[in-house]
C-alpha cells in the first residue's frame, strides 16, 4: 500500500470539489436561467453569475471562445487547442451577433457538465 503524497491528495480534493460544484451548478440550469442568458448574457443574476464563474475556471485548452469572422458579422464558436501558437478550432455555424455566439457557448458548456437540453 502506498501513501498518497501531498500533491496527490491536493489533486484528489480539487477533483472532488469540482465534481460536487458541477453537481450543484447543474441544478441551477433551469429553463428560466437559460432564457435569461439568451436575453442578456452580459447582465447575469446571482445564479447565472455562479454558473458562468464555474465555466470561467475551466483550463485554457478546450475552452470555447467567440471568433469574429467579419467586421460586426459572422461570429463563430472556436475552441482553444492549447498554449501559444496552437491553432484555434473554428466551428462552421455562423451567428449573427456576438451575444448569439456567447449563448451557443453557454449551451455547449451546459452540455459539457451534463445538463440535458431540449
Amino acid at each position: 500500500m502506498s501513501v498518497a503524497t501531498g500533491h496527490d491528495r491536493d489533486q484528489w480534493v480539487r477533483e472532488a470539489f469540482d465534481a460536487t460544484l458541477r453537481d450543484r451548478m447543474r441544478s441551477l440550469a433551469t429553463p428560466e436561467l437559460i432564457a435569461e442568458h439568451a436575453a442578456s448574457p452580459a447582465a447575469p443574476s446571482d445564479a447565472l453569475a455562479r454558473l458562468l464563474e464555474l465555466f470561467r475556471r475551466a483550463p485554457l485548452a478546450g475552452k470555447y471562445i467567440v471568433v469574429a469572422m467579419g467586421q460586426f458579422s459572422d461570429y463563430r464558436v472556436g475552441m482553444l487547442a492549447g498554449g501559444p501558437g496552437t491553432p484555434i478550432e473554428i466551428g462552421e455555424t455562423p451567428h449573427a451577433t456576438a451575444d448569439a455566439a456567447y449563448h451557443a457557448i453557454f449551451l455547449r458548456r451546459l452540455r459539457d457538465i451534463g445538463v440535458e437540453l431540449p
